[in-house]
């Protein structure tokens, strides 16, 4: 069971929307929803909207406090914002993937690219991050979407292993999560509530 002190997701990365945004890829193997080879290793949970038939961008917002930097990554990611936030000896990190370039919260510095010292800043549960993109590798469509990626390390061995925010761990496994505003009881998932709050959009 995940201690309840690691359970620092407060609510989800995005606000509630109508028509609202779907969970369409989770974590361990892709099912092809929106693209990408079916049965290819997946990281992360993806998340999109559609109106009227079309893709559409949305805000995407801080799942927890932390201190975050933005970054540019030529394997996959695109743009991306990463949120970190340290529990005793384990550092979690939330990335946020594909976002618009321009939308970026400019508060939050780009990590050097000489390989400096990041100049983090605070950023509080629910605070604006970006939009929704399709920068980087998007599957063969550049489907508007957000990768959402959790990880954590050990920060006595420096182990990184990549977390499943829901608890699932299921290869090809969309249709087997909670679509968001659904209950998540039952799962030894990384929420602070069985039932996690939407963004709220201002």
């Amino acid at each position: 069971m995940i201690p309840e002190n690691e359970k620092i997701l407060t609510n989800y990365p995005f606000a509630k929307l109508e028509p609202p945004i779907k969970l369409v890829e989770g974590l361990g193997g892709y099912d092809g929803t929106i693209g990408d080879e079916p049965g290819g290793e997946h990281k992360g949970i993806d998340y999109v909207r559609k109106v009227d038939g079309e893709y559409v961008s949305f805000d995407v917002y801080a799942t927890n406090d932390g201190e975050a930097f933005w970054g540019i990554s030529d394997k996959g990611w695109g743009y991306f914002v990463n949120l970190r936030m340290v529990v005793g000896d384990t550092r979690f990190e939330t990335i946020y993937v594909h976002l618009e370039p321009s939308s970026i919260n400019p508060k939050i510095p780009q990590i050097p690219t000489d390989g400096g010292k990041i100049d983090f800043v605070r950023l509080e549960a629910g605070e604006r991050i970006g939009k929704a993109g399709n920068t980087g590798n998007t599957g063969k469509y550049k489907i508007i979407q957000l990768h959402f990626e959790m990880q954590r390390k050990d920060l006595k061995t420096n182990e990184r292993t990549v977390i499943d925010p829901y608890g699932l761990y299921a290869k090809v496994s969309s249709g087997k999560y909670p679509q968001p505003g659904e209950s998540l009881k039952g799962l030894d998932h990384y929420f602070v509530s069985d039932e996690p709050e939407f963004a709220n959009h201002t």
